[in-house]
């Protein structure tokens, strides 16, 4: 079913071009640059028009004190259908895999680090905590799915106590999203992990 209404878009698409050559050839109005174009704004409108809304589009990954990322860091991807590439460089060691393993745990609660896995928090910051202190690990995705939008944010929470500092065995996650109105409304616990996977 979703095979034939991309296919019946993409037609529609092809109609459009079609329809504007045709008419350029009998008023030769335009010339090949301006009908280069004029093809190229069809073809973005459509894309704009049918395919956008029905992907994911990532707005902003914002982490605070994931492993080596202190303090809160944030990210923004580019969202525009025409310049749709964010281009994330940096030398090794860096955090480049780290970005990718906040998206794993903020979605899935699952990270795969050499080592220890298990302690996220920024090891500079729990080196520095002390005997009842607390401290936050916290990643949260803004998305924009079917006009939506859409923000995960899953958070751990480590206490230093008896010499040692640990995280929550469960970190909580929470998902709401952008109603019409502009009023933000949270997911009910019970369908948290239907949104996520969905």
């Amino acid at each position: 079913k979703e095979q034939e209404v991309r296919e019946k878009r993409l037609n529609a698409m092809k109609y459009k071009i079609l329809m504007a050559e045709q008419k350029n050839l009998k008023t030769r109005e335009k010339t090949t640059e301006q009908m280069v174009e004029t093809i190229r704004r069809i073809i973005n409108d459509e894309a704009k028009k049918n395919y956008w809304g029905d992907d994911m589009l990532i707005r902003t990954l914002r982490m605070e004190n994931f492993r080596q990322f202190r303090g809160v860091t944030k990210v923004d991807f580019s969202c525009d259908p025409e310049k749709n590439v964010t281009i994330i460089l940096g030398d090794n060691t860096f955090g480049k895999t780290t970005l990718l393993q906040a998206f794993n745990w903020c979605f899935y609660g699952k990270v795969h680090f050499d080592q220890r896995p298990d302690f996220l928090l920024n090891y500079d910051l729990s080196e520095e905590m002390r005997n009842g202190e607390q401290q936050i690990v916290e990643v949260e995705i803004t998305v924009l799915h079917d006009g939506t939008e859409y923000v995960i944010t899953r958070t751990q929470r480590y206490t230093w106590a008896n010499g040692s500092v640990r995280g929550e065995s469960v970190p909580t996650i929470k998902v709401s999203y952008k109603q019409e109105d502009g009023q933000t409304e949270s997911v009910k616990p019970a369908q948290v992990d239907n949104v996520v996977n969905n």
